[in-house]
């Protein structure tokens, strides 16, 4: 499970940044609509668009570290000559980013989903 986060290479790191955010972003949507009661709609709509925004790009950055990942892989054929099974870790290494980019986005639009339910069920 490690190899998963440290071998995902940059692309990897700036994901684990932006699920941090989020984390942090949501906790903070929430304290402020359940229990401070801020129903504020411009103070709500820049959060909302925040974990949006995170979303898109998690799946962007994800992208992106695959085809790096890929492009990395495919660039020196002779290392994989002589071991045939590093071909197929390089791949396992390319794709953990599209995961993991895919996982944010989904974390990120059910908790865009559940936030604005909240609002509107307290408002």
């Amino acid at each position: 499970m490690v190899d998963f986060f440290l071998n995902g290479g940059i692309p990897m790191h700036i994901l684990n940044l932006f699920l941090i955010i989020l984390i942090v972003v949501i906790i903070e949507r929430f304290f402020s609509i359940a229990v401070k009661k801020n129903l504020e709609k411009k103070n709500l709509s820049k959060r909302l668009l925040l974990t949006k925004f995170l979303a898109v790009a998690a799946v962007i950055i994800g992208v992106l570290g695959t085809l790096l990942g890929l492009y990395m892989a495919f660039s020196f054929p002779e290392r994989f000559a002589s071991d045939e099974k590093l071909i197929y870790r390089a791949l396992k290494i390319s794709f953990s980013t599209s995961i993991w980019g895919l996982f944010i986005a989904l974390v990120s639009t059910i908790s865009f989903f559940i936030l604005k339910s909240k609002y509107r069920k307290n408002k």
